[in-house]
């Protein structure tokens, strides 16, 4: 029973997170949006807003709301997948490191690219501040930094309440109204491209799923459930005695 028990204490060390608490931010895409774009102003819900991109690869098949206009391929691009950072969904000032990089963008016309991996020796922070503001200092493999600045919202609030009445936000609430209910947090970004890439972003992201848990509670479950699985093997030796 002991060289079990060790074995699967030994495993479960092994599979354990580094992290003890993370979340999974995810660019907002709905049905509504597929092959649509928000036009030449940038702003979802206005009259330049266009409803067919013609189909077909690259234009926007997932429904994204999350824009990169200017961009080195002559089009604009639309991101999917999602990012991880080091804290939970929340809106409590402070600082957390984004740990994984967005994975996919469409491009119109050419289809679907895999993201620039994150620089290990960038900052790659994002910090809130107390009136729910957000900036973004991410850099990327082959001299890429993407600068961005945004504000954080709860399920039932209107933009207009955190940043202010406009045009923006009325953008904003364009895509707040398009997030699952189940969101329990969402981040409008916009922001820019610069070093060896170009061009300025424009979306939101949010977060749905619960934190895991904290490591230590993580390796108490994983440990009783070994001893419990030690113990039955060594009654069912007893038994076959």
């Amino acid at each position: 029973m002991r060289r079990l028990t060790g074995f699967l204490l030994t495993m479960s060390l092994s599979t354990l997170p580094v992290l003890a608490s993370a979340a999974t931010w995810t660019f907002l895409e709905h049905p509504s949006l597929v092959n649509q774009s928000s036009g030449p102003d940038g702003l979802w819900g206005t009259a330049d807003d266009i409803s067919d991109l013609g189909g077909g690869v690259g234009a926007n098949p997932n429904g994204s709301a999350t824009i990169w206009s200017g961009t080195v391929f002559g089009a604009d691009a639309f991101f999917s997948g999602g990012h991880v950072t080091d804290s939970p969904a929340s809106v409590t000032p402070g600082s957390a490191i984004t740990l994984s990089a967005p994975t996919v963008f469409e491009v119109l016309g050419l289809g679907a690219f895999a993201g620039a991996p994150l620089d290990p020796g960038a900052a790659n922070a994002w910090t809130i501040g107390a009136a729910r503001d957000v900036t973004w200092d991410l850099g990327f493999a082959g001299g890429i930094q993407f600068d961005a600045s945004g504000y954080l919202f709860l399920p039932g609030e209107q933009a207009a309440s955190i940043m202010g009445a406009g045009p923006v936000a009325e953008h904003v609430d364009f895509m707040l109204d398009l997030l699952p209910a189940n969101f329990i947090v969402a981040a409008y970004m916009a922001g820019d491209f610069s070093g060896n890439l170009s061009g300025r972003v424009d979306g939101l992201v949010y977060a749905t799923a619960p934190v895991p848990l904290p490591a230590p509670a993580l390796l108490l479950g994983t440990a009783v459930a070994a001893l419990g699985l030690g113990k039955r093997s060594l009654a069912g030796r007893r038994l076959s005695h």
